[in-house]
C-alpha cells in the first residue's frame, strides 16, 4: 500500500496511489489547522480543500475495499486497515510535530544571554545561527543574525548582550515564518556584543564544506568558484545578486537549487562506474542511493534536494526488495516524511515548487511528450519543462506574481551547460592529479563565461512577466495547453507566436514617472527603457513592497537609488531592492556612520558604487535627478502639511 501494488486491488485505484495521496492530504490539512489554532491565523481556504481531498480519497479506499471484498475478503480487510492506520498515524504525527514546532511566547527584553549554537549558515553578507538560549525568562530557541561574517560552528557556546525580539506575543505574530519553525526570538548581533565565545571543533559536515569551498576558490576565480559552491552545496547566497537576477529573469533559477538534477548526475555516474566494474544491478542502485545520502549530508540540505534524495532512497529500497515501485506513491510518502519532520515547509515556496514540479512531470509528461513529438530530440526536455510549468504556475503567481515564457527555450540550452559544468567540477581533482589543472581550469572558466553569456542573453529578452492583470495569465495558460489539446506539428507555430506576443508586450515602456507616499514613507522614480532612478525614504515593509510592485509593473530591470536620509531602515530596504533588481549605484545624502555601515559593507562585497552627495550639488547637475528631487521635495512638503 505504501510503495507496492497488490494485484487484488482495483488497478485504477492502486495506480492512483490512493492511500498515500490521502495521507499526504491529511498531513497538509492537519498542519494548516494546527497552525491556525495555535498561532491564531485567519482561516486558510487551502485547509478546507485538503480536508475535502482527504475525505474523497478515504472514500476511494473504502470503494476499493468493497470492490475487492468478494475476491479475497481477509487479505483485503487487512490491507484496508493498514492503509487507514497509515493515513491517521502520519496525520497525528504531523499534528504533534506542528505543536512542538510552535514558538514559545517570550517578552521583548534586553539582557545577558548564554546560548549553544545548534546550526549555522554562512551567507553572502553575514553569518546566521540557530541558538538554544538561556536567559532570565528560561530557555528558548532563537535565531541570530550577525552583522558581518563571524566564525561560528555547531556546538559553540556564546555569552552575549543583546535584545531579544519575540517572534510572537499574546496579541499577534510578529514574524510568522520564524514562529512556525519554533523560534521564539531574533537577535541582531554585533561582534562587540559577544562577551564570551567558546569554540568547539567543527563537525564533519562543516569541515567537508569548508574544504570544498577552500579548494574551489583556490583553483578557480571567485565567480567561477561561487557558482560551483552554490551548485554543490545548495546555497545560492554565494553567487553575486546580479548573476542570480540574470538566472531568475532567464527563467532558469531552479538550476541553482540542489535538486533532482544533482541526484540524477550522482546516480548516473555511480551506475556507470558500477557497470564498468561489472557489479550487479541491485548493488549499483544501492551504492547510488548511499552516495546520494552522503551528498545530502554534505550539502546545506535544501528541501528540493531532500525530496529528491528521499525519492531516490525509496526507489532503491523497492528495487532491492523486489517490490513494485510507484512514483506517485513514493512522492506522496516523501512529502509525508518531510512534513512530519518539518511541518513549516508546507508554507515555503521551495517545498511547493519542488513537489508540484515533480508531480507535474510524473502525471502529464507522457501527454506532453506525445504532443511535442515533432520536435524530435527536443521533445523530451520540452515535455519536462511544460509539465513542470503547468503545475508550478499557480505557486509562482501566488508567491512571486511572476511567470517566465522564455524558460521554455532557455532551459534547453542552460540546463545542459550547467550539467556539463557540474560534471567538470567533479572531475577537477583528476585533472589536477594528471597535471593538466591549468588547462582544465581555463576550460571551466570559459564554460562559466558561456553559461553567464547565455543567461544574460535570455534575461535581456524580457521573457519574465509580472502578472498584474488576467491577460498575460490567460496567454500563459494557452501556451501550456496548446501541446495537450493540439498535437499536430503546427502547434510549434502557435507556441512561437504566443511566446513572441508575450515578450513583445513585455518590453519596457519608453518613459514613466511613479511616486507613492504614506504616513512614514515616500518614494519617487523615473523609469526609461528598463532603467530606473529612485529616490526612496522607506520605513515599513508594506511601502517597500508597493515600490517593488510598481517597478516590476513598469518592467524595471536595473535601478539606481538615492537615499535623501540614510536611516538604518532606509538603508536596509535599499539593499533589499538589490535582491529584486540589478542595483547599479547608490547615492547617499544625509547619513550617520552607524546607519550606513551595513549598507556600505554589503555594497563593497557586491562591488556596487556608493556616492556621497553633499547638499545635493552633484545631484542637481543631472537633469533626471534634478526633476526627481523636485518631485520628492514637493511631495515631502505636501506630506508634512
Amino acid at each position: 500500500m505504501l510503495c507496492t501494488r497488490w494485484e487484488d486491488y482495483n488497478r485504477h485505484i492502486v495506480r492512483a496511489g490512493v492511500p498515500s495521496i490521502a495521507a499526504a492530504c491529511a498531513v497538509c490539512a492537519s498542519i494548516m489547522h494546527t497552525y491556525q489554532y495555535i498561532l491564531g491565523l485567519p482561516a486558510n481556504p487551502a485547509a478546507y480543500i485538503f480536508d475535502f481531498l482527504t475525505i474523497l480519497f478515504l472514500f476511494l479506499c473504502i470503494y476499493s475495499y468493497i470492490y475487492s471484498y468478494t475476491y479475497n475478503w481477509a487479505i483485503v480487510t487487512v490491507k484496508i486497515i493498514i492503509a487507514l492506520l497509515w493515513i491517521f498515524t502520519v496525520a497525528l504525527c504531523a499534528v504533534f510535530s506542528t505543536v512542538d514546532k510552535c514558538a514559545q511566547i517570550i517578552a521583548k527584553h534586553k539582557g545577558i544571554f548564554q546560548a549553544k549554537v545548534v546550526d549555522t549558515e554562512y551567507t553572502r553578507y553575514n553569518t546566521t545561527a540557530l541558538l538554544y538560549c538561556a536567559g532570565t525568562t528560561g530557555t528558548f530557541t532563537a535565531y541570530s543574525i550577525c552583522d558581518t561574517h563571524y566564525p561560528l560552528n555547531a556546538g559553540d557556546t556564546l555569552v552575549f548582550s543583546a535584545t531579544a525580539y519575540p517572534t510572537r506575543s499574546l496579541e499577534k505574530v510578529n514574524n510568522l515564518y520564524l514562529a512556525k519553525k519554533g523560534i521564539s526570538a531574533i537577535f541582531y548581533l554585533k561582534q562587540d556584543a559577544i562577551i564570551l565565545h567558546t569554540s568547539s571543533p567543527p563537525n564533519y559536515r562543516t569541515t567537508i564544506q569548508n574544504y570544498i569551498r577552500h579548494s574551489l576558490y583556490t583553483i578557480y576565480s571567485k565567480d567561477t568558484a561561487s557558482l560551483f559552491t552554490a551548485l554543490y552545496l545548495g546555497n545560492r547566497s554565494y553567487i553575486h545578486p546580479h548573476v542570480q537576477l540574470a538566472f531568475k529573469q532567464a527563467g532558469v533559477l531552479h538550476v541553482l537549487a540542489a535538486s533532482g538534477l544533482h541526484v540524477g548526475i550522482i546516480v548516473f555516474g555511480i551506475i556507470m562506474l558500477c557497470r564498468l566494474l561489472s557489479t550487479s544491478k541491485k548493488f549499483s542502485i544501492v551504492a547510488a542511493a548511499v552516495c546520494v545520502c552522503l551528498y545530502l549530508f554534505i550539502s546545506d540540505q535544501p528541501v528540493s534536494l531532500l525530496r529528491a534524495s528521499l525519492m531516490c532512497v525509496a526507489g532503491a529500497l523497492c528495487i532491492s526488495l523486489n517490490a513494485q515501485k510507484h512514483s506517485i506513491n513514493i512522492l506522496c510518502i516523501t512529502a509525508c516524511i518531510i512534513l512530519c519532520l518539518y511541518p513549516y515547509e508546507l508554507y515555503s515556496a521551495g517545498f511547493q515548487l519542488s513537489f508540484f514540479a515533480t508531480a507535474g512531470i510524473l502525471l502529464v509528461y507522457n501527454p506532453y511528450n506525445k504532443g511535442l513529438t515533432h520536435f524530435g530530440k527536443l521533445s523530451s526536455p520540452l515535455a519536462v519543462t511544460f509539465a513542470a510549468q503547468l503545475f508550478t504556475m499557480p505557486v509562482s503567481v501566488y508567491h512571486f506574481q511572476e511567470l517566465s515564457v522564455i524558460s521554455f527555450v532557455s532551459n534547453l540550452i542552460i540546463i545542459p551547460l550547467v550539467s556539463v559544468y557540474m560534471v567538470a567540477g567533479i572531475l577537477t581533482p583528476f585533472a589536477v592529479f594528471a597535471g593538466i589543472g591549468n588547462m582544465f581550469g581555463n576550460c571551466i572558466t570559459y564554460l562559466y563565461s558561456c553559461i553567464l553569456t547565455c543567461t544574460q542573453f535570455f534575461a535581456s529578452l524580457d521573457g519574465t512577466v509580472y502578472v498584474t492583470s488576467l491577460a498575460p495569465l490567460i496567454i500563459y495558460i494557452l501556451l501550456l495547453l496548446v501541446p495537450l489539446l493540439y498535437k499536430r506539428a503546427a502547434n510549434a507555430i502557435l507556441l512561437t507566436l504566443l511566446i513572441a506576443a508575450v515578450v513583445y508586450n513585455n518590453k519596457p515602456s519608453t518613459e514613466n514617472y511613479m511616486h507613492g507616499k504614506s504616513h512614514s514613507s515616500l518614494f519617487v522614480a523615473h523609469i526609461s527603457s528598463g532603467n530606473a532612478k529612485c529616490i526612496v525614504d522607506l520605513n515599513n515593509y508594506s511601502d517597500f513592497m508597493q515600490l517593488v510592485d510598481e517597478l516590476k509593473t513598469h518592467q524595471a530591470r536595473k535601478i539606481s537609488v538615492l537615499l535623501p536620509d540614510a536611516s538604518f531602515r532606509n538603508c536596509a530596504y535599499a539593499m533589499m531592492l538589490g535582491t529584486q533588481f540589478c542595483l547599479s549605484t547608490i547615492h547617499i545624502n544625509n547619513y550617520t556612520p552607524s546607519s550606513i555601515s551595513k549598507l556600505v559593507y554589503m555594497a563593497h562585497i557586491d562591488n556596487i558604487p556608493v556616492h556621497f552627495i553633499e547638499n545635493n550639488h552633484q545631484l542637481l547637475q543631472h537633469p533626471e535627478w534634478e526633476k526627481l528631487w523636485e518631485m520628492y521635495t514637493l511631495m515631502k512638503h505636501a506630506n508634512v502639511q
